[in-house]
């Protein structure tokens, strides 16, 4: 009985670990703009919350997967570099679904028409719920709740008014990054 309990109790960190290791590399693949590697973490199907957040709408919304990974594509474009951290990771896990919260900093580096640069941090959490598929840990839920935000305030208004792009040109005057 005792040797269950151990057994039990070593395939929970297993499989915490393979679920904090599916959140950690959705953050690996966003600073390193990877959108097939990040769409790949996630369900066909996404339900994504970012009504915390002055971008997400009053609902959360369903979208494909692809869909989702090219909404954060667009969103990131305009930071020519960024980085987040996700750390102090609460997991629980009950058979194949799994619920976790992870507090994250992000920092966002913006270029401006002037040769300047814009720096916005943020921190706050994510709550994912994944689903084990075929053995592999999935995100089925994604929702980001902002705690703070630090730096230069004036990175928040090209964001919001269609932003900049990784060369500091105003996006609307050109697709090419």
């Amino acid at each position: 009985m005792a040797e269950d309990k151990l057994t039990e109790e070593i395939v929970f960190l297993i499989e915490r670990v393979k679920i904090v290791e599916t959140i950690k590399r959705l953050t690996f693949h966003m600073d390193r703009k990877d959108w097939k590697s990040y769409e790949a973490e996630f369900t066909e199907q996404v339900e994504v919350d970012f009504t915390d957040t002055p971008f997400g709408g009053k609902a959360a919304r369903i979208a494909t997967r692809a869909q989702w990974a090219a909404a954060v594509a667009s969103g990131l474009a305009r930071f020519f570099e960024t980085q987040h951290f996700a750390v102090n990771y609460f997991v629980e896990i009950n058979g194949d679904r799994a619920r976790a919260i992870t507090y994250f900093i992000a920092r966002h580096f913006m270029k401006v028409p002037d040769g300047g640069k814009y720096l916005l941090d943020q921190g706050g959490y994510y709550t994912h719920k994944l689903v084990k598929i075929n053995g592999v840990w999935k995100v089925d839920f994604n929702k980001l709740t902002p705690l703070w935000d630090a730096g230069d305030p004036e990175a928040l208004k090209p964001a919001q008014a269609g932003g900049l792009s990784r060369s500091g040109r105003n996006c609307s005057e050109s697709s090419q990054p």
